[in-house]
């Protein structure tokens, strides 16, 4: 094993640099590249995550039953997850831009942490087929938007749609949880769907289009 760390100041003083609160939940990405140019995109691992700053408190433990909503929750999460890949894959078949390539890998690794996590608790994981959703809003979704996605920058626009609902759905499922094994993937997934989105947002913009999230 490798331990690396890292130390900074609260406040940096650093333009470019976030100034972090004292107890709050702090969102991390991190990633590897096998190449020293620093134009190479990371292609050994990523992750994202978010750190508890705050004081911990004692909640329920990991192993503890999820309730029927908690349970459907995350068989809806792993859906949407599922169809963002699935859209992404299909987007770039039609536009052959990269970045849509690029964000459904991270969807790879966004439902591989859900599958871990329904492994940890002893849930088996539903099959799955592309572009078929046992959910009937995200069938509806996966196929109005690929149907009406005619050039990049619908495309592009698209995406940023299925990452805002992301963020708002993860977020809902994180208030609604007390066990540390849900806040911590569901906060994983949220902060990687921010990026999406970021991503998406500026790929517009290059394009001269404006979107606010």
């Amino acid at each position: 094993m490798t331990v690396i760390k890292f130390r900074r100041r609260l406040d940096t003083g650093d333009e470019f640099d976030r100034a972090i609160t004292p107890g709050e939940d702090l969102p991390i990405i991190w990633s590897i590249s096998r190449s020293e140019d620093l134009k190479q995109i990371h292609d050994v691992a990523r992750a994202e995550g978010m750190l508890r700053l705050g004081e911990e408190t004692a909640g329920p433990s990991a192993t503890a039953p999820l309730s029927a909503a908690q349970l459907q929750g995350m068989a809806f999460i792993l859906e949407e997850e599922r169809m963002a890949r699935d859209l992404y894959l299909e987007l770039y078949k039609t536009t052959r831009l990269p970045i849509f390539l690029d964000v459904a890998r991270s969807e790879e690794t966004h439902i591989a942490s859900i599958l871990t996590l329904m492994k940890r608790r002893g849930l088996s994981a539903p099959p799955e087929a592309p572009g078929v959703y046992a959910d009937e809003t995200l069938q509806k979704i996966y196929e109005d938007l690929l149907s009406g996605a005619d050039g990049p920058v619908v495309a592009l626009g698209a995406a940023a749609q299925v990452e805002e609902a992301s963020v708002h759905d993860l977020r809902k499922e994180i208030e609604g949880a007390l066990e540390p094994d849900l806040i911590s993937v569901y906060g994983g997934l949220m902060v990687g769907s921010e990026k999406h989105l970021r991503t998406f947002v500026r790929a517009l913009a290059e394009r001269g289009e404006s979107t606010i999230p």
